[in-house]
């Protein structure tokens, strides 16, 4: 998977999280409403993620909705530190028993390799709960998962900035917003 910038736009879609967890959050929004709703907007959301969508996208996409609400639901317990709904967490482990792979060791010449084989190939659904997964057991820092601090904004990031100071989802759009909005207030004030 390519790595892409955080405050990135693309198809028109935000990847704005820096996770891809939470650009999957970020799928339903105020502003831009609910990306994937139909098997369309899911085949569309995930093929712009680079994800490979299953031949059956009604039932994926359904999968994805149920999957973003989990998540969605964590957001907020992870920053404070409470304890998850448990229910968002059985969403969430339903979806990793399905991405089971099994230890194996190959002999290439003289030396051993390691490596974890999938039971079957991970949905794009699957790769999103082992993205939350690793994530979790990274050991992220809660402090930098953040709400965008726009006024009219919904979206979710996670703070990836050397000195943790990242307000806005994009500085581009939520950023310059409130930098247009401060200098006309300025401008108002002077006058």
């Amino acid at each position: 998977m390519t790595q892409h910038p955080p405050g990135d736009f693309r198809e028109g879609m935000p990847f704005l999280g820096g996770r891809l967890w939470i650009d999957l959050v970020n799928t339903r929004s105020d502003a831009l409403g609910d990306l994937v709703s139909s098997p369309d907007g899911w085949q569309k959301w995930a093929a712009t993620a680079e994800l490979e969508p299953a031949a059956d996208a009604p039932f994926e996409a359904k999968e994805a909705r149920e999957l973003r609400s989990a998540l969605a639901r964590l957001f907020d317990p992870l920053i404070e530190g409470n304890r998850p709904p448990a229910d968002a967490i059985g969403v969430i482990n339903s979806h990793l028993r399905r991405a089971a792979s099994f230890p194996q060791l190959s002999a290439n010449e003289s030396r051993l390799a390691f490596q974890q084989i999938p039971v079957e190939p991970l949905s794009a659904v699957g790769e999103i709960a082992v993205d939350f997964a690793n994530f979790i057991a990274a050991g992220f820092e809660p402090a930098r998962l953040r709400h965008c601090s726009g006024e009219a904004c919904s979206l979710v990031f996670y703070d990836s900035s050397r000195n943790g100071a990242r307000r806005w989802c994009s500085m581009e759009v939520c950023g310059n917003r409130h930098k247009v909005k401060s200098h006309r207030a300025r401008k108002t004030d002077t006058e």
